[in-house]
């Protein structure tokens, strides 16, 4: 929306020396590109670590009504960070980029599109925007990006991969990507244990690895499993792809 970038910009403010120790976290389906080039600047004059997670507030976890009752009350909350089910698209994954570090979870989801070209301003009912004008729109949008990218140290080929994908869709990229975009290049990605609840009676917890071999250019995922059989018993799995 706009005015994000702002309101970052107090909030890092507030913070003091604070603000480029600690992470920050992502979780968001896209939003304004040019607040997002403001927000990636941000990140990087203060040498932040950007990483895609949501907050699940305790009281969320129980009814619907308790809640929302609690987000209304604008006292801090007490919440769980997660992974699972985070998302960082569209025009988030341009403000991500910014960060010094970017750490992109095995369970969290990078996607990208094609940026939509809106013109802002007051039209005339009825008014029709000639092709060529909003192709030229399109294309200074299309140039601020490219250059910011090149500044962050991000491969511009982001932009022309995004640019495939009808605004409409999505693509998820894939770890291979985020190293050949230069977006997360480390050659072990781990996530924590997670545990859920619907899987089998008891739950399970469960870990994904992402892991290459040093210099590989493919990357294969491992899952270890914990599940309980009862009261004493428990049972291990552990999966490798190949």
């Amino acid at each position: 929306a706009h005015g994000t970038a702002d309101r970052l910009r107090a909030f890092l403010k507030r913070q003091g020396s604070k603000a480029g120790k600690l992470p920050i976290y992502f979780n968001s389906p896209g939003g304004i590109t040019t607040e997002s080039l403001a927000m990636g600047r941000l990140m990087r004059q203060r040498g932040m670590t950007a990483r895609v997670a949501r907050t699940i507030p305790q009281a969320c976890e129980g009814e619907a009504k308790q809640c929302a009752s609690a987000r209304r009350s604008g006292r801090p909350l007490a919440a769980r960070l997660t992974s699972t089910s985070s998302q960082c698209n569209s025009a988030c994954v341009y403000a991500i980029v910014g960060a010094r570090l970017r750490e992109i979870a095995p369970e969290a989801h990078l996607g990208i599109h094609a940026a939509k070209t809106v013109v802002v301003g007051y039209l005339p009912r009825g008014a029709h925007i000639p092709a060529e004008l909003h192709a030229r729109f399109k294309a200074q949008n299309q140039q601020l990006i490219r250059r910011y990218l090149v500044e962050m140290g991000i491969h511009p080929g982001l932009l022309d991969a995004a640019d495939k994908i009808p605004h409409e869709s999505i693509r998820a990229l894939r770890r291979e990507d985020m190293v050949r975009f230069n977006i997360d290049t480390r050659s072990v990605v781990e996530s924590g244990w997670i545990y859920d609840e619907r899987i089998s009676d008891g739950g399970i917890i469960f870990k994904s690895i992402d892991m290459t071999e040093a210099g590989g250019a493919e990357y294969r995922k491992t899952m270890l499993r914990v599940s309980c059989l009862g009261t004493d018993q428990l049972m291990v799995g552990y999966a490798r792809e190949v």
